[in-house]
């Protein structure tokens, strides 16, 4: 009995440990079992895996043990086991720690229920069993919450579709309301915040926040915080699977639908960028036929798809087509000039933004905007007020050097940005990035592309993470990068230590992509 209650003691210590880890991980994978699988996969041997695995095997070696004392010393072992987990996990600093939603709690009340009638039935086995067993034990918290989600998976697809028809209801009654859509590789959340502060000096505006841009975060913006007054909804619409975009149209049912630029984004999921395409034009296919579609028309993949769609179609961006057509852009230190040409007048802009990027993100809001009636006039004032968007080339501070946060997310594109906007600066540049991820096989090439640039635009190189870095090191060595100003740091704790002591008064440091735990861990 005193040893059953040690070993019930013990288990639940170290079953805490790998409870809170496990769904941490599945909660920063958007409860995705495919992408949680990959991460279980890919995390198999990590530092934590082989330290436990080490001290468990020698619990087997207890099994030639005869005598008395052989339970304990495999109850030490379980305690030393269960001690250095909880070292482990201590010693991690969670940048993204669990959140306890109402779904947490639901899986974690399913999971202590699957726990405790494990454990029953694995305490009254005999000996040879209880022993051979016991390693397991350990490991069960990885997978035994694949079989909670399936357990509760139909309790909260019907709880969802109670929430998402009630937004339904609540959008079916206000055909008052003008409800602008925003899709697209990136630029989605910039454009819309652009359009936010544009829209707002002459309507009641609602968007959904941060980036709320699936079907349940969609939902509780309508439910939570559309009210009677507002009169425009803008809505971000993110995806990163097949039928995703066109589920969320046939959901919201925009008048008014933008496209800011389609890229390799999101490959792991998509599986090719002919599926990315025809998923984010869904957004000017679906739309009315009195509705208005914007579209960039620098995009190559935007241009080169047979669109269908009967509503008008309203282009932005730096070709001749162009209705609203970007002109003269004039990057400086606080911010960014250029001019647009509509209907053979030209407008002069300027905004605080960074980044030729953030042009056309505020050119795809001044059409939307001028179309739904804000004069140039007014928008030419407006654009002066447009705050930086949070992680998209965010300018944190600039004493005693310049930070520029752009750690939502690196893409292609988006890195290529933000590292010709570290090149268009005087001041030396120092760059902190784990690189780039979910581009499918495109990943390596486009990490080593990313390393090469890089070589050209910054002075200093902080890495994060030796394995998933090693493309990029590998573009910098082929570009002839000095070894001696390139740092490789085990994770972001670290990378800012070095950041610290290299790091001298004016100079220019960009955070370029910041990948939770998930992927760090």
């Amino acid at each position: 009995m005193r040893n059953m209650i040690i070993y019930w003691f013990i288990s639940i210590c170290y079953l805490y440990v790998n409870i809170k880890y496990s769904t941490m991980i599945l909660q920063q994978h958007h409860y995705h079992k495919d992408r949680y699988l990959h991460w279980l996969k890919s995390n198999w041997l990590q530092k934590r895996t082989l330290l436990i695995t080490l001290l468990l095997c020698c619990m087997y070696l207890c099994f030639l043990l005869h005598g008395e004392y052989r339970k304990e010393v495999i109850l030490l072992m379980m305690a030393l086991t269960a001690y250095f987990a909880y070292k482990i996990d201590h010693e991690i600093k969670y940048r993204l720690p669990l959140k306890l939603t109402h779904r947490i709690k639901r899986l974690l009340c399913v999971r202590i229920l699957l726990y405790v009638l494990f454990s029953w039935l694995f305490t009254h086995a005999n000996d040879t069993i209880w022993i051979i067993c016991t390693p397991w034990l350990y490991w069960l918290p990885f997978f035994e919450i694949l079989i909670s989600l399936v357990i509760v998976e139909p309790l909260e697809r019907m709880i969802q579709q109670y929430y998402v028809n009630d937004a339904k209801t609540k959008l079916s009654k206000r055909d008052d309301l003008t409800i602008i859509g925003i899709t697209g590789s990136y630029g989605k959340t910039s454009v819309k915040n652009i359009l936010y502060t544009l829209l707002s000096d002459y309507y009641d505006t609602l968007m959904t926040p941060k980036s709320f841009n699936n079907k349940m975060g969609i939902t509780l913006t309508i439910r939570n915080s559309l009210k009677r007054m507002h009169q425009v909804f803008i809505c971000e619409m993110g995806a990163d699977h097949v039928g995703e975009i066109l589920e969320l149209m046939h959901f919201v049912k925009p008048q008014i639908g933008i496209v800011t630029a389609i890229g390799p984004q999101h490959l792991a999921t998509f599986h090719s960028m002919e599926h990315i395409v025809r998923e984010k034009m869904y957004m000017i296919e679906e739309l009315p036929a009195n509705g208005l579609g914007f579209l960039n028309a620098d995009n190559a993949y935007i241009r080169a798809h047979p669109l269908a769609s009967a509503c008008k179609i309203i282009w932005f961006g730096k070709d001749m087509i162009a209705d609203y057509r970007i002109m003269e852009i004039q990057p400086h230190a606080s911010g960014t000039s250029f001019s647009i040409q509509h209907e053979k007048e030209v407008y002069g802009f300027d905004i605080k933004l960074l980044g030729e990027h953030n042009v056309y993100n505020t050119c795809a809001a001044i059409a939307v905007a001028h179309e739904m009636g804000l004069p140039f006039t007014r928008l030419q004032e407006l654009t002066k007020e447009i705050p930086y968007v949070k992680h998209r080339l965010e300018i944190v501070s600039t004493t005693p050097y310049t930070l520029i946060d752009d750690a939502y997310n690196a893409n292609p594109t988006g890195a290529h940005n933000a590292l010709q906007v570290l090149k268009a600066m005087k001041e030396s540049a120092i760059i902190v990035t784990p690189g780039m991820i979910e581009l499918g096989d495109r990943e390596d090439i486009a990490n080593e592309k990313f390393g090469k640039e890089m070589a050209h635009c910054v002075d200093e190189v902080i890495l994060v993470g030796i394995k998933v870095t090693n493309r990029i090191q590998k573009g910098l060595m082929e570009e002839g990068f000095d070894e001696n100003h390139l740092h490789i740091c085990k994770d972001f704790a670290q990378a800012m230590k070095v950041l610290k002591e290299i790091v001298q008064e004016h100079d220019v440091v960009l955070l370029e992509n910041d990948l939770p735990d998930a992927f760090s861990h």
